[in-house]
């Protein structure tokens, strides 16, 4: 009797055992299918197993990795973001994660951020090949971005102030109780376009303009026996 008891528990022990060891390995097996989906680009159905495996183990450095592969391929690239930087922080040694952040955002344009984690890569890789490829992954992002319409403009503004100052005696101005007036206004602009710019050709759109206005131009001290 005591013996068939021991069979029992150690069958059920077996049982137990073996159920969390395949629990335990679902979420691997879920990456492995979902690199096999990866290899044969059938990239939506590896963005799913690889997202189940993450749900099973959100700390698998692997998953988070491959999703966000998978994410980035079909178009999804804020998901893509979050999950390789996930993967990064799960395992900062794994280089391969910092050239598919700087692919997501060569492919939204985003050159500065690009750069930051393809020079990481650069760094960090050793894989000579791929290193080229940053490298010219983010010269055509830069050929590519918008071109910054650089634009400037300057003002100088001044007036010209008659203190009515007797600099001849013999010459006194019309109104000597006159202490002083204003006679020029004057307003000088310039403004300028950077409208394209290359290594070898830079091309500017600029324009100056004076403006001034006058008054009183006839009160100004002169000779009373010049002709006005």
């Amino acid at each position: 009797m005591n013996g068939h008891r021991i069979l029992i528990l150690f069958f059920l022990f077996a049982v137990l055992f073996c159920q969390h060891h395949v629990w335990g390995e679902d979420a691997e097996v879920l990456v492995a299918q979902g690199m096999e989906k990866i290899g044969s680009h059938d990239y939506q159905e590896a963005a799913d197993l690889l997202s189940r495996a993450i749900e099973m183990d959100p700390d698998n450095p692997e998953a988070n990795y491959y999703a966000g592969f998978a994410y980035s391929r079909v178009g999804e690239y804020e998901k893509a973001e979050q999950l390789l930087s996930r993967a990064l922080e799960l395992d900062p040694t794994a280089v391969e994660a910092y050239f598919e952040l700087g692919l997501v955002y060569v492919s939204q344009a985003d050159c500065t951020q690009a750069e930051s984690f393809l020079l990481k890569f650069r760094n960090f890789s050793t894989d000579e090949g791929l290193k080229q490829i940053a490298r010219n992954l983010l010269q055509d992002c830069k050929k590519e971005a918008p071109e910054e319409k650089r634009f400037r403009l300057t003002g100088t503004a001044g007036i010209q102030y008659d203190t009515n100052v007797i600099l001849e005696q013999s010459n006194p101005p019309p109104n000597k109780n006159k202490k002083g007036d204003f006679r020029d206004a004057i307003l000088f602009l310039s403004s300028g376009l950077t409208a394209f710019e290359n290594d070898l050709v830079n091309v500017n759109l600029d324009y100056d303009g004076y403006f001034s206005d006058h008054v009183e131009l006839d009160m100004f001290n002169r000779d009373p026996g010049c002709p006005g």
